[in-house]
């Protein structure tokens, strides 16, 4: 297994990338994301999130199904030193606001639909004022703090920044050596993420993982299941949860190896096929996920 000498979770993804550039890094349906071109998105949002004035220490809340935006939103956060904010994307209007209140977030990133989820009107009832400002100046009495909406879109909405559009800003407005400079100024203790639990029994909790200690946490985790570069995981589970989020999209990163995942939290019959794939020796899942598994598989390794 790769040996990172890297303390922070962003420069610890651009060494691993800078070694196995044109290797995938994550699949997504039909998209296949190398680690240069992942590197690329990323350091774009990143600077996109600079350009709208993200600082270290700001929270950058993420409300969205499994996507790639989600991965992007989180390697940005991590490299200029904004805490990321995990929201669960099942979250509705009052588990939201708590969320967005409780972890004093100044952005916000959500995709406007998926199925029969309007994520945008949910928002909208929350902060109505989005309608008559400007993008990237939201200002909203029962979130004081929040400026940015950033959403995951193809249309064009009243105060709402597209992600394309953030990252294009980003690109087209800040230098590299910008990007360096922050990235560079983060230390291994700072804040990294606020994981909030599900809030089945009461109000979700969030709890705080610094950068070094999220790294060694996944890295002891590969280390014990033998996980190496060839291997290839298969994740149902939602990002949201730390299960999707640390254990195997960050561990897949940083190993590394190839992450296939998809947008839904259980998708029967995607599932169905990639169990039959040859290509993928690990399962991070639940065990409801196993009564899909065929009695022959390549399949080697599930947690």
């Amino acid at each position: 297994m790769e040996i990172i000498r890297s303390h922070t979770v962003g420069a610890a993804f651009d060494e691993i990338a800078s070694k196995y550039a044109e290797k995938d890094a994550i699949v997504f349906h039909d998209q296949r994301i190398t680690y240069r071109l992942l590197r690329e998105r990323a350091n774009r949002f990143a600077k996109g999130l600079l350009r709208l004035g993200v600082r270290r220490d700001d929270k950058v809340a993420v409300w969205m199904p499994n996507n790639p935006e989600w991965v992007y939103a989180f390697l940005a956060s991590a490299k200029i030193g904004a805490v990321f904010v995990s929201v669960n994307s099942r979250f509705k209007t009052h588990e939201l606001e708590y969320v967005l209140s409780q972890s004093d977030s100044t952005t916000v990133v959500f995709q406007d639909r998926l199925d029969k989820t309007n994520y945008l009107e949910i928002f909208r009832q929350l902060c109505p004022e989005l309608a008559s400002c400007r993008p990237g100046a939201l200002r909203s009495p029962k979130f004081p703090l929040l400026i940015n909406v950033i959403c995951r879109t193809d249309g064009v909405y009243p105060g709402v920044i597209p992600v394309g559009e953030a990252m294009e800003m980003g690109e087209r407005e800040l230098p590299d050596e910008r990007l360096r400079q922050t990235q560079e100024s983060i230390a291994a203790d700072d804040l990294l993420m606020i994981q909030y639990t599900s809030g089945t029994t009461s109000f979700p909790k969030g709890c705080m993982l610094a950068h070094l200690q999220a790294i060694d946490d996944v890295l002891a985790m590969g280390k014990n299941m033998a996980v190496d570069s060839g291997d290839r995981i298969y994740c149902p589970l939602p990002f949201n949860h730390v299960g999707g989020s640390l254990i195997t999209l960050l561990m897949g990163l940083l190993v590394p190896r190839h992450s296939d995942f998809d947008q839904l939290i259980w998708d029967q019959r995607r599932t169905g096929r990639v169990f039959g794939s040859t290509s993928i020796s690990m399962l991070r899942a639940t065990p409801g996920c196993l009564r899909m598994k065929p009695a022959r598989s390549s399949v080697s390794t599930i947690w």
